[in-house]
């Protein structure tokens, strides 16, 4: 038996209905450190070019590798599968409660294959599974489908993972609500869901249940000091704490990278009206926060005007969904974002893409690309809140021309010729963040060669400065020290995700008491270096899977606006060189161990991270699992 963590991973088959557990050897966790073990079922239990709307697809659930224990930074489920929007891998993190719900449930994670063929859910409790009924679920909004869980299970404790109508009706960017209000985001997860007619994954655990780790008493003293840290760190308490995520409206503002209409502009006049200050002066409720996290930097807003209530419930809006849902459609009306902010938690929508895709509409509109034909007599403008809210109904329902934007502007764009397609900002397939690339070019590398697609996650620790990496990279350029840093960023950020950490408390923390941390739970003697392989070896992973779905260099490029001038405020003028970025593509991949002809990783990588097991997969498609599971027969989880 493993110490530390539960050693059991709960497998299910929707089409089937058969479920058991994979109980692997201890070395399969330490070699998949966290997020990793997604992409693992990904490569082990698919054949190249299956359709990710299709039963084939494996949807993972894999909580932070010590989620269960009450430590603040510890708490979020990484959920992966091959996305219905880029065709590659889709891999989002969520904080909030399911994971350390779902160790405490006995699991370290779940495998969803196979579709229902009618609407379900599943229900883990008590180290068990069950399949349950939910045709009287389907087409609920999230918080209904919610209560009516509890009601019939009698748990108003549980935690949910859950869709709306946005994931039901398979929009290629909804997203799967964590509790209403935490969401696994980019990708089109929430569709993955729908397509195998799972309407949620409820989960009751209890403490009581928690394995034993390895020297309790070194553990707690590591989780006291660091939790201590939490209320004494000048940025978690000044600005964090009280201002949560909006902060930043004010802090890209002033830097001249506020994503404005349709990322033409740096600058938003009405910036001030949905700030931190104005958010807190209006519509907000207060703070709340993930699993044992005493920042509470989550915002919840609740209000009531003519269209109706906004519950708090639902959170409230951070910062990617107020400039998504302001600056980028040219909005300065608070309520209306915040509004817009509830529609998406509870329809299941990735308010990154949703706002992104109605900004491409309207900037097609205003060019004469699209028509009032085309959108059903619907006027595209910017700045007009009431359209907003309409195309956001109209998509999660796909009804009228929101079943167009449904699709996202990758597929969309497709129907109205190339200078429609030439205003299309996506990589891969999925929208730009609310990170302006053309103010810092390490971020602009990030969304180019990132496996997901742009993704603001992947670039998190890009910028973090030589005094983090201990680094000279603060030249400007794609200079070899800029590409040598990110590397190791890239590296970091994916063990920060796959070990299910908060980007916001992880430099608080210190990777230093982390490695004490694991190593007094389970007694491995881990070191910085092993971790930093287990982080590149996600991303190697997550490459070389979409490697096999088609996916190649020509996908790892930024789109045309990248290339023009940032209009207004102090970056006016900024653009990114079409040479530069592409030369550094390609040195990219050098240092990555690519092949830049295949995407594949070459034999060499392979081997440096203990996957030479992929050779044989690479050039086959399909074998048998590295780890072959043992014989079901016998086994519970049923």
């Amino acid at each position: 038996m493993p110490t530390g963590f539960p050693g059991k991973i709960l497998r299910v088959n929707l089409t089937t209905g058969e479920k058991w557990i994979d109980e692997p050897p201890e070395a399969f966790f330490r070699q998949y450190f966290g997020g990793a073990i997604g992409a693992y079922y990904l490569w082990a239990e698919t054949k190249p070019g299956f359709d990710p709307l299709g039963p084939e697809n494996v949807l993972s659930f894999v909580p932070g590798f010590l989620a269960h224990l009450p430590l603040a930074a510890l708490n979020r489920v990484a959920i992966a599968a091959k996305s219905p929007l880029t065709g590659g891998i889709a891999d989002a993190q969520a904080g909030g409660f399911w994971g350390p719900e779902c160790k405490q449930a006995g699991f370290d994670a779940v495998i969803v294959q196979g579709r229902a063929k009618h609407p379900v859910y599943i229900w883990i409790h008590d180290g068990r599974c069950e399949i349950r009924d939910a045709r009287h679920l389907w087409d609920l909004v999230t918080g209904e489908a919610e209560d009516r869980i509890k009601e019939e299970l009698g748990e108003p404790r549980l935690r949910t993972c859950i869709i709306g109508p946005g994931g039901e009706n398979l929009v290629r960017y909804a997203n799967i609500a964590n509790n209403l209000r935490h969401f696994a985001g980019r990708g089109g997860l929430g569709a993955v869901m729908g397509s195998k007619n799972l309407k949620a994954v409820a989960v009751r655990g209890s403490p009581a249940t928690n394995p034993e780790l390895k020297d309790q008493q070194a553990a707690r003293e590591i989780q006291k000091a660091v939790n201590q840290t939490y209320r004494t760190d000048d940025f978690l308490v000044d600005i964090l704490k009280p201002y949560g995520t909006p902060w930043a409206i004010h802090a890209n503002q002033e830097h001249g990278k506020l994503t404005t209409r349709h990322f033409e502009r740096g600058v938003f006049a009405g910036a001030d009206k949905i700030d931190h200050v104005a958010l807190e002066a209006s519509i907000l409720k207060g703070g709340e926060g993930c699993f044992a996290c005493p920042v509470r930097c989550k915002r919840v807003v609740e209000f009531e005007n003519e269209a109706g209530k906004v519950e708090g419930r639902y959170g409230g809006p951070e910062y990617e969904t107020l400039a998504a849902f302001g600056p980028l459609l040219g909005i300065d009306d608070l309520e209306a974002i915040g509004r817009a902010n509830a529609l998406c938690s509870q329809y299941t929508l990735d308010s990154i893409s949703c706002g992104a895709t109605i900004a491409w509409a309207i900037d097609c509109f205003q060019q004469g690309f699209i028509t009032p034909r085309d959108t059903g007599g619907l006027a595209l403008r910017w700045g007009d809140p009431a359209l907003m809210l309409e195309l956001i109904d109209q998509i999660a329902h796909r009804r009228g021309f929101g079943n167009v934007l449904a699709e996202g502007t990758r597929r969309a764009a497709m129907r109205f010729g190339s200078e429609a397609q030439a205003l299309a900002t996506h990589v891969k397939g999925q929208e730009w963040p609310m990170v302006e690339p053309r103010a810092d070019v390490t971020t602009a590398l990030a969304y180019a060669v990132s496996p997901v697609g742009a993704d603001h996650m992947t670039t998190a620790g890009a910028d973090c400065g030589p005094e983090f990496w201990n680094m000279e990279c603060a030249d400007e350029g794609l200079t070899p020290a800029k590409i040598r840093a990110y590397f190791f960023a890239r590296n970091g950020g994916s063990l920060i995700d796959g070990f299910g950490i908060c980007r916001f408390l992880v430099g608080t923390t210190g990777l230093g008491r982390l490695i004490d941390l694991l190593r007094a739970a389970t007694g491995w003697q881990v070191s910085l270096w092993e971790l930093m392989m287990a982080g590149d070896r996600r991303v190697t992973m997550f490459k070389a899977f979409n490697a096999r779905e088609g996916l190649t260099i020509q996908d790892d490029r930024l789109p045309p606006r990248a290339f023009m001038e940032l209009k207004d405020g102090p970056k006016a003028g900024a653009k990114l060189d079409v040479a530069e970025i592409e030369e550094a593509v390609h040195r990219y991949y050098a240092v990555s161990g690519w092949d830049p002809e295949t995407g594949y990783p070459t034999w060499g990588k392979l081997v440096e991270l203990g996957l030479e097991w992929m050779e044989d997969k690479i050039k086959s498609g399909f074998n048998p699992h590295p780890y072959p599971p043992p014989s079901r027969e016998g086994r519970g989880g049923g």
